[in-house]
């Protein structure tokens, strides 16, 4: 897909490439998107790029063809949400938008804000006030380290299971997983 580097869709590539990471910031709380511009530029990322909306995010990614490894957003933007961002990445046709990582930083932790988070493919969640090293660990973390992508049905996005323990119980796969990696 034009736009976006080859490497795109490779996790392992991406972590080696640490100071040139490109973030997009997806912040319609005119608060906190100075703060992370202030995080994101103060550290090591090769571009930041801004939008207040999930159409100005695929805008920035497809027409405008601006290459990204990680996505910042909020819970709540102005006209759209973050959740709904989330949402709309995870169920992309273009493979390399659906599997980056997506950051979503909230000024509250309200458990279903964490929980629609979480379902809707999101691969970590901090909460404000965060440190620019406490954001540039998770965002290496989830580039260098990444979890499984799971498609199913209901749910596309890193693998919700972190400690990697098998699930309780019988397994009720009507088929065995597929790795996307």
């Amino acid at each position: 897909m034009p736009g976006l580097r080859p490497d795109s869709a490779q996790p392992s590539d991406r972590a080696t490439r640490k100071g040139q990471w490109n973030v997009l910031l997806c912040l319609g709380d005119l608060t906190v998107r100075p703060l992370m511009r202030a995080i994101c530029r103060a550290t090591d990322f090769g571009h930041v790029y801004e939008t207040e909306t999930a159409k100005d995010a695929f805008r920035t990614m497809l027409i405008d063809e601006k290459p990204v490894d990680v996505i910042i957003c909020g819970p709540l933007t102005h006209l759209d949400t973050g959740i709904k961002l989330a949402k709309a990445i995870r169920k992309s046709s273009a493979e390399a938008i659906r599997q980056l990582p997506i950051i979503m930083v909230s000024t509250a932790a309200v458990v279903e804000d964490i929980i629609a988070a979480r379902d809707a493919g999101v691969t970590e969640f901090l909460t404000l006030p965060v440190s620019s090293e406490m954001l540039m660990t998770r965002i290496a973390h989830s580039i260098a380290h990444p979890r499984e992508f799971v498609v199913t049905g209901d749910y596309s996005g890193p693998d919700r299971r972190r400690l990697g323990l098998p699930p309780r119980g019988e397994d009720r796969r009507k088929r065995p997983p597929e790795s996307s990696l």
